[in-house]
């Protein structure tokens, strides 16, 4: 197909769900095509089709230059005696890769993946969307401490230019490459892989046909090799009679 580039998206940075102005997704687009800004260089698959102007990527819209960074924001006072916390940062989606909140000599910083690492010790987790998190502390505090996070979080791209466009041909389901394809390295390396795999499923695999096979040229035979790795090559007299030598 064509790039399909009706209407505009909005983006949120961090964010996998893309929405869109006056689209009709769920006509032109399914799952596995690859959507991009047009102002971007980085390209995304399509996990899901929600509707006509919702999409779901599979992975996290990601773009430096649209995040704000939140510094020190109050999430929760420690208690003496009390090692587990939970609330909700205040802006949403959190960066992935982004988060350390503190807790006097306690600092717990995230994976990217939602799992939070406490220093020294503790664990705790972080959900990027909805901003909630939880700590659990190795130890208790001996007195109340201001629990505080440091993280960035995704602005909003509205009304952005956008294509969607198919990265498979009909045949045979190999990666198309394009001019709008340009540093996709993946699709060569996807493309190959299924060349490679489909020649050695040729090569090992036993070869059928309905109406048999015709060798028309002259002297010519079929060459089979046998288990212990013997070729030879079959061919017939011109009475007819059925001669194998080994090659």
């Amino acid at each position: 197909m064509a790039a399909y580039k009706e209407g505009s998206a909005n983006v949120t940075n961090g964010s996998s769900v893309v929405t869109g102005n006056s689209t009709e997704w769920n006509t032109y687009v399914s799952t596995g095509y690859i959507f991009k800004l047009n102002s971007d260089s980085v390209f995304y698959e399509v996990a899901a089709v929600n509707s006509a102007t919702k999409l779901t990527l599979s992975s996290r819209y990601v773009n430096a230059s649209y995040q704000t960074d939140r510094t020190n924001e109050h999430v929760a006072t420690s208690n003496v005696g009390t090692k587990v916390y939970s609330g909700y940062l205040n802006y949403t989606p959190i960066m992935q890769n982004s988060v350390s909140i503190n807790a006097s000599y306690e600092t717990y910083t995230d994976d990217g993946a939602g799992t939070l690492t406490g220093t020294p010790t503790g664990s705790g987790n972080i959900d990027y969307d909805s901003g909630h998190w939880t700590i659990n502390m190795a130890a208790t505090h001996n007195a109340s401490v201001d629990v505080t996070s440091s993280y960035s979080s995704g602005n909003v791209l509205n009304s952005m230019s956008y294509s969607v466009v198919r990265d498979y041909t009909d045949y045979h389901g190999y990666p198309e490459i394009s001019s709008r394809d340009l540093g996709f390295q993946f699709l060569i390396t996807r493309a190959l892989r299924m060349i490679d795999s489909d020649l050695y499923n040729a090569s090992v695999n036993a070869v059928t046909a309905s109406s048999g096979f015709d060798v028309t040229a002259t002297n010519q035979g079929l060459t089979l090799t046998s288990s212990n790795g013997t070729r030879y090559k079959i061919t017939v007299s011109n009475t007819g009679t059925i001669v194998s030598t080994a090659v």
